[in-house]
């Protein structure tokens, strides 16, 4: 195993320590300094709000995925968003859904935020929590439909056994 030197790892520190997406990702406890503010009370929420303009989008959006976005929602279909609670894409899906669908209403637009994953939904039981989730909302909204194209549970599935669907 390589060890890191020391002044490899102050250049890394201060590099976060001075950077936008470091403190994103600090305030959104998405990076390995993040643990030390769980012992020091830290304004989270406070901070966020200083460093995002509500009201736009990030620097960095997909303008044309944001446009597909919209369209997807003026269409009226029934739309089911997850993200995990308090991450980087979660606090962006916030922003962008404020400046981005400000105009439009969107009843069908149902969004569901997940305690305790990661942004990819591989933590804290999360893979079964969305399915649960999304066999929940598809049997809200389309009752009469058939349920065998939903998700296969899974305690269904034995690791290293695909499952073709005919």
């Amino acid at each position: 195993m390589e060890v890191e030197s020391p002044r490899l790892s102050l250049k890394r520190v201060t590099s976060k320590l001075f950077s936008y997406w470091g403190w994103m990702r600090m305030l959104t406890r998405e990076n390995e300094y993040a643990r030390l503010f769980k012992y020091v009370p830290f304004p989270r929420q406070k901070l966020l709000d200083l460093l995002m303009d509500w009201d736009s989008l990030p620097a960095v959006t997909n303008v044309p995925l944001v446009r597909a976005w919209q369209r997807v929602v003026e269409r009226g279909q029934p739309v089911l968003v997850l993200t995990a609670e308090g991450k980087l894409r979660d606090v962006f899906f916030d922003r962008i859904h404020r400046s981005a669908l400000a105009d439009l209403p969107h009843p069908n637009l149902s969004r569901i935020r997940l305690k305790g994953t990661n942004h990819i939904f591989t933590t804290g039981g999360a893979i079964e929590s969305c399915v649960d989730h999304l066999c929940r909302w598809a049997s809200e909204r389309f009752p009469g439909s058939n349920t065998t194209h939903l998700p296969i549970p899974p305690e269904a599935v034995r690791p290293g056994i695909e499952r073709v669907v005919g």
